[in-house]
């Protein structure tokens, strides 16, 4: 079983069949992805409040890949095991946008930007009262469709 990395180079960001695989495997293969924030490296240490909102529209999360699984067939169920998920850079951010998301728009009428310091590598801190336990996760993963 070989083992594969792919780099965050070139992203997509659709779920689309049509997109040629940018890796082919074999089943137990292991692949190390390398992965761009949701906001495809928009902010930054120095980003600011007024940043959220002149990002513009949202364009989709970066997906990298595709990867092909030889022999994986429409319908068939894949098994993917995610051994660990480690923080690229040494901090992180959380972005509020109007109108944007799961909170109501009257209780979060302005953006707000909070870059997180992840330097020691075990906790996500703002400021010194707040530090919170790192846990990352890898964000989006899926198939394509068997169909564009």
């Amino acid at each position: 079983m070989a083992e594969h990395r792919l780099d965050a180079s070139e992203v997509h960001r659709e779920w689309n069949n049509a997109i040629a695989p940018r890796l082919t495997i074999d089943p137990g293969d292991t692949v190390v992805f390398d992965t761009r924030d949701a906001a495809d490296g928009y902010y930054s240490r120095a980003s600011t409040h007024a940043d959220v909102i002149a990002r513009g529209p949202f364009r989709g999360h970066p997906l990298t890949g595709p990867v092909r699984v030889r022999g994986a067939r429409p319908g068939d169920t894949l098994v993917v095991e995610v051994r660990d998920v480690r923080p690229a850079l040494d901090w992180g951010w959380t972005a509020i946008r109007p109108g944007r998301g799961l909170l109501p728009e009257a209780d979060f009428a302005k953006p707000y930007l909070n870059i997180w310091d992840l330097s020691d590598g075990t906790h996500a801190r703002m400021g010194t009262s707040v530090a919170v336990p790192i846990e990352a996760f890898p964000g989006v993963m899926g198939v394509a469709l068997d169909e564009p």
